[in-house]
């Protein structure tokens, strides 16, 4: 009995507390709604550029002249970073680094991304290619997120 007493006024307490504050998620539809980018051009290694334009494709807009312009230079490497007595490569670090210039409204600001990421070479090269696209993938997802949330506070910085 107790112990649902408990449960009752601890719900209540929750409910008050997250009602009372101004939550919004960063990603909220009306937020994104105001990022419009009206030219992207894409250099350097087609593969990033690839994942890099399939996620920043819906906010495009040709037809509004007055919003971000990009250029994103982007580079992909794989280097190894060890290998074991018989001098195979056991230890790959994969890379990204994007170089991003950012013009809106006269203004022109350059943003650096870089991300990285290490893994266990495979013996299985077709499954070691399928899971570096992957990690393009992941990595170039969260190059997206630190570009979005870059532009949305862009007008903050400048």
């Amino acid at each position: 009995m107790l112990v649902k007493y408990i449960i009752k006024i601890f719900i209540i307490i929750f409910l008050i507390i997250n009602t009372a504050c101004d939550y919004r998620p960063i990603y909220s539809k009306k937020i994104l709604s105001n990022l419009i980018i009206s030219e992207i051009k894409y250099e350097g290694n087609s593969t990033v550029n690839k994942f890099l334009k399939s996620q920043l494709i819906k906010f495009v807009d040709n037809k509004n002249k007055n919003e971000f312009k990009l250029i994103v230079q982007s580079n992909y490497s794989k280097e190894p970073i060890s290998r074991n007595i018989s001098g195979n490569i056991t230890n790959y670090e994969i890379k990204i680094s994007t170089n991003i210039e950012i013009k809106r409204n006269l203004k022109n600001n350059k943003l650096i991304i870089e991300r990285n990421f290490q893994l266990k070479a495979l013996e299985n090269k077709f499954e070691e290619a399928q899971y570096v696209d992957t990690i393009i993938g992941d990595l170039s997802t969260q190059i997206v997120n630190e570009l979005i949330i870059n532009l949305l506070n862009y007008d903050n910085k400048t």
